[in-house]
């Protein structure tokens, strides 16, 4: 066995390979150290173990433990690290690996408080990936966004008819948001035509439904302006004529032992 001497943000490292073997380290250790220090110049002080971590998403060698880690600690870098955790977040989304993108897509809510036009461009990567729970991060993320933005509005639009039912009706719940009520109604409606999922359909009927004109009597009525009071002085005079005020019954005005009030 041999041993090689790397430094790495100005630490020295003794490294144990195979005869033979020396050089290849040295040139890998060489490539890890600039991607340390590259990440450490744009995300300012880390600890030793995460700037490790954080260049493993990085490595073009095939560290899958490493990547995960590094993942799993984006959000911590996103807290301090500003544009440079933006690039860190962009290429875990892209790894290979489902779960380094899981870790990565966690990521996205809290972006979204902090710069929304890059969660904006990060969601709309991740709401196309093949993993539901990381297009469901990116969905959590969208309801997060000023849905007046056009780009997160087209997003909430174009999930309505994702592939995946549980991104549809994740983007479904969020359409009130979008539209008046006339627009949705019509939106719904459009909808319905192609959509075969059961909770989607069930979702879908709900918001187009229109209570005033296909609910029942007791609905409809309730969108009816309540009738103007009848003034008492109109109501005395009506009563003493033995005339029905409104649709209530008329109670008695002079009992059988009593003499009329006038005449």
């Amino acid at each position: 066995m041999a041993n090689v001497s790397i430094e790495i943000n100005n630490r020295e490292f003794l490294i144990a390979c195979s005869d033979g073997d020396e050089e290849k380290v040295r040139m890998l250790g060489k490539k890890f150290s600039e991607r340390v220090m590259n990440i450490k110049g744009k995300v300012g002080d880390l600890d030793q173990q995460r700037l490790f971590l954080l260049a493993g998403i990085l490595a073009e060698e095939e560290n899958l433990e490493l990547r995960r880690k590094a993942a799993g600690l984006l959000r911590k870098v996103l807290a301090k690290g500003g544009a440079a955790s933006w690039d860190l977040i962009g290429w875990a989304l892209d790894d290979v690996d489902v779960e380094t993108r899981r870790q990565a897509s966690k990521c996205l809510v809290p972006l979204a408080h902090r710069e929304q036009r890059i969660a904006t461009i990060l969601a709309e990567r991740a709401i196309l990936d093949s993993d539901s729970k990381v297009m469901l991060s990116a969905i959590k993320c969208i309801e997060v966004l000023d849905t007046d933005n056009g780009r997160a509005r087209d997003l909430v639009l174009a999930g309505c008819a994702h592939k995946n039912a549980s991104v549809r009706l994740a983007c479904v719940k969020i359409l009130p948001r979008l539209m008046g009520d006339d627009i949705l109604r019509n939106h719904c409606n459009a909808l319905l035509r192609d959509e075969t999922d059961e909770r989607i359909i069930s979702e879908l009927k709900q918001m187009s439904f229109d209570a005033q004109i296909e609910g029942t009597e007791a609905q409809k009525n309730a969108f009816l302006a309540p009738s103007p009071k009848v003034p008492q002085i109109d109501r005395e005079i009506a009563e003493s004529q033995g005339k029905t005020v409104g649709l209530e019954d008329l109670e008695t005005l002079n009992k059988p032992d009593e003499k009329p009030r006038h005449g």
